[in-house]
């Protein structure tokens, strides 16, 4: 998901309890969702 101007993620992204990597750099997101942090 990198370079796609993304500007948030949603909150359920923390839902995704296999998920080991996500790839989201050259977007614009400005904060976490609570759940990842």
């Amino acid at each position: 998901m990198y370079n796609n101007q993304l500007t948030s993620l949603p909150e359920s992204i923390g839902n995704l309890t296999s998920l080991n990597y996500l790839s989201v750099y050259n977007n614009k997101l400005t904060s976490l969702p609570e759940s990842l942090t």
